[in-house]
């Protein structure tokens, strides 16, 4: 009787679990999608296509512009801020404080932060050379471009700064990844200057070095006479005897640069006293006391145009024979034409022999068309063993 109670149950306990093992479900569950993922490539060119789309529209786009971007995702906000990023413009100290601590905060990386994000920076020297944030500069270890204005500098410290950012700048090793650099309103170019670049940035492609924007051609004489009071615009005879020996000497210090391609050196190839005399006779001849008048309205100068360009051509071929890889060289003209069309005419050099420090011939094609807006550009030709240069591409 015992033995077959607990039959019994042992039965209908199995019953029931049969039961509520078979019973279906009063409500089926949902089975989660996994949801479409694009991969990280393609996302990073839609966001970056975005970015630039919406820039056009704005002249000085600041982090508004990125701010939906940041909001989205934790990818989002990484690829949002690695394009932002990519180029600084850097005026004031404030900015470029609250950059750098970003730049600090956005990767987990010791130290570094995000600094190899940075491929284009655009600042002052004065910027660029505050402590202790100048230190920093050794991080930007992937920049491709470097533009510095030197507006500010004097002749006894542009040296100075642009030394002290270039120690930062290769404190680890020279910067191979830099290939732009411009410094603008420099007070005078000179030989130890373009040596240190060489030896910091060897991998220099662009290179545009300038002192005649700080000549201020815009306002009265009284204007133009204090700004020429601070700039070496025109270092012959003053600074070199000959334009031969100053073509010489910079060929030489750039002569390391084995991928410079395009070069702009902005000092007057003419000689000093030229701007001078012009800004004594031009108010009374031109008939405009009061308002500077360009060199190529005045007649009187213009019996020195003809030479000037020549010895633009003649320093063009100098540096051309020993920079191997140039192919296009600028320079600041006195006789710069104001017109649109300035490359459709030139003179041209040719140089004997092969790639060397040989003499070269100058042919002149009387061109009245040399520049553009006190500058001018040279074209270089490398064919049959000679170097042919000339004021408008082959």
């Amino acid at each position: 009787m015992v033995l077959y109670r607990r039959s019994l149950s042992h039965i209908t306990e199995r019953r029931r679990l049969n039961a509520r093992t078979l019973s279906l479900p009063l409500s089926k569950q949902s089975v989660p999608l996994a949801s479409p993922r694009l991969p990280t490539e393609m996302l990073d060119e839609i966001i970056q296509f975005a970015l630039v789309f919406a820039s056009n529209d704005l002249d000085y786009p600041g982090f508004a512009f990125i701010r939906s971007f940041t909001l989205a995702s934790s990818c989002f906000r990484k690829i949002a801020f690695r394009h932002y990023l990519s180029t600084l413009t850097l005026n004031t100290l404030s900015q470029l404080d609250s950059t750098f601590r970003l730049l600090l905060s956005l990767e987990k990386v010791p130290v570094t932060g995000a600094f190899s994000w940075v491929r284009t920076v655009y600042a002052p020297s004065g910027i660029l050379s505050a402590q202790p944030y100048a230190s920093q500069l050794r991080f930007l270890t992937n920049i491709n471009e470097l533009s510095i204005n030197c507006n500010h500098e004097g002749f006894s410290t542009y040296q100075q700064r642009f030394k002290l950012i270039c120690a930062n700048l290769t404190s680890y090793s020279p910067i191979m990844s830099l290939t732009t650099l411009t410094l603008t309103a420099l007070p005078r170019i000179e030989t130890n200057l373009l040596q240190r670049i060489a030896q910091s940035f060897p991998s220099i492609v662009n290179l545009y070095l300038s002192c005649t924007e700080r000549l201020n051609f815009s306002h009265c004489w009284y204007c133009l006479e204090d700004s020429l009071t601070c700039t070496m615009h025109s270092p012959v005879p003053e600074r070199y005897l000959e334009v031969q020996d100053l073509a010489t000497a910079f060929a030489n210090a750039l002569k390391p640069l084995k991928n410079l391609t395009h070069l702009h050196l902005g000092v007057f190839l003419s000689h000093e006293d030229l701007v001078y005399s012009h800004m004594q006779h031009a108010p009374r001849y031109l008939g405009h006391p009061e308002i500077v008048s360009a060199s190529n309205e005045c007649d009187i100068c213009a019996d020195h145009a003809k030479e000037v360009r020549m010895d633009e051509l003649a320093a063009s071929l100098i540096i051309a024979q020993k920079v191997r890889a140039l192919q296009t060289i600028g320079w600041s003209s006195f006789f710069g034409y104001g017109g649109s069309d300035w490359d459709s005419n030139g003179e041209k050099a040719d140089g004997n022999g092969s790639d060397n420090d040989g003499e070269g011939e100058v042919e002149d094609t009387s061109s009245d068309i040399v520049g553009n807006d006190f500058k001018t550009k040279v074209w270089i030709l490398r064919k049959n063993g000679r170097v042919r240069v000339r004021r408008l591409p082959w």
